[in-house]
């Protein structure tokens, strides 16, 4: 996937241009209040995801963006707006890589949304883009908050969803991997009698088997105390099989018990490797987790069995992500897309997603989208110097971007 190498963009507001490099990593974009950050981000945006109709209402003439990827040669998108001279109407014409795309033909994919395009299906095919425009609406009249309230839980109940399978796909890898290794149980039942040397290298605990127990829910006392009865018997017998020392004949039964070693050291084995894979398949889950209740303590995030996010109160109470707070439902949006992005090289673009954020918790986002996504390139609008904290290197500011 190709991340930004750099953006120009000229006739901005019909006058300024504006050129800046970015880094692979973390850059920022500030400015005054009316400088144009929200609007450079939306014509980048919309530019990323081929979207001519946005963009004909974008106050520019030409952008330019070079994209990098660590296997392929340089690429150069474009959009270049102007206004027709017979009817006084904005059009725009892309063009990246051996494709153009005309406003023309723009025109008809507006008439026809489910017919696909060359140039959406190249953009689709080299670049993963996350465009966050946290709701903007400053307004205190009731009705436009109300608006703007659905906007977000709107927003918000998009990431669950697709959060949601997400979710369900990773527990369908886990179980996989489970019933692997009760095929495995099933089909090892009878020891290899060909190598019973092995028996001696073999560490089995009574912890150990117990895990395995907890993992599918059987009865821990009563597993407990027959483990333990099992224990006794064989520390006894290891002087007789393991270390070589009889020192009484063995019955049929010290026979069996000593026996079992075997196919029982296979197990574990395999349960430990099975066990290495689930964490593996979801780590950035628990992560996401791990991360979010760091946030929202004492509230606590678990997983649903149906595989939904869900919030859990000391007193009992479960909430869904639409009943946080404003701040809350933000932060669980923006690190819910940084989860999506399963780790691949991302784009993420964001106007100010530090509204609604205490200051504590501005501090910490950047770490807390690299902690899920080290491969997402990140380019936020901000007036935050709370968001930008440590990651100084790459401020580009809207009063010194000219060219």
């Amino acid at each position: 996937m190709y991340l930004i190498k750099q953006i120009e963009i000229k006739g901005l507001w019909g006058s300024r241009d504006l050129s800046f490099d970015l880094a692979a990593d973390v850059n920022f974009l500030v400015g005054k209040n009316g400088s144009g950050k929200t609007a450079v981000m939306r014509i980048i945006a919309h530019t990323l995801a081929g979207n001519g109709e946005a963009l004909r209402g974008e106050p520019f003439q030409e952008i330019s963006i070079n994209l990098l990827s660590e296997t392929r040669d340089l690429e150069i998108l474009k959009a270049h707006r102007k206004i027709s001279d017979s009817d006084g109407q904005p059009s725009v014409k892309f063009t990246y890589r051996n494709v153009v795309q005309e406003p023309q033909i723009l025109r008809y994919l507006l008439s026809n949304q489910r017919e696909s395009s060359p140039l959406r299906e190249a953009l689709s095919e080299d670049l993963k883009v996350t465009w966050l425009n946290i709701d903007r609406d400053s307004s205190s009249n009731s009705t436009d908050m109300a608006t703007s309230a659905r906007k977000i839980d709107a927003t918000l109940n998009n990431v669950r969803r697709r959060m949601t399978s997400h979710f369900a796909r990773l527990k369908s890898l886990a179980d996989a991997e489970i019933e692997s290794f009760i095929r495995f149980v099933f089909a090892n039942m009878i020891p290899d009698i060909e190598t019973p040397s092995k028996a001696r290298d073999i560490e089995i605990s009574e912890e150990s088997v117990l895990e395995i127990y907890r993992t599918f829910r059987i009865d821990e006392e009563d597993s407990k105390r027959k483990l333990h009865k099992y224990f006794q018997k064989i520390n006894s017998l290891k002087e007789v099989f393991i270390q070589g020392k009889p020192t009484s004949k063995p019955t049929t039964e010290d026979v069996m018990a000593i026996s079992s070693l075997l196919p029982l050291a296979s197990v574990l084995a395999t349960w430990h490797s099975t066990s290495e894979r689930k964490r593996e398949i979801l780590q950035w889950q628990d992560k996401f987790v791990e991360i979010i209740n760091r946030y929202f303590s004492p509230k606590r995030l678990e997983i649903s069995p149906t595989n939904e996010p869900e919030f859990h109160l000391d007193d009992g109470r479960v909430l869904p992500p639409t009943e946080l707070s404003s701040g809350e439902k933000q932060i669980f949006i923006i690190l819910g897309e940084a989860l999506l992005q399963e780790q691949t090289r991302s784009i993420y673009l964001a106007d100010e997603p530090e509204l609604s954020l205490h200051v504590e918790w501005q501090e910490q986002l950047v770490d807390a989208i690299r902690g899920l996504n080290r491969s997402a390139q990140i380019l936020f609008a901000t007036h935050s110097p709370d968001i930008i904290g440590k990651h100084r290197e790459n401020v580009f500011d809207m009063a010194k971007t000219k060219q």
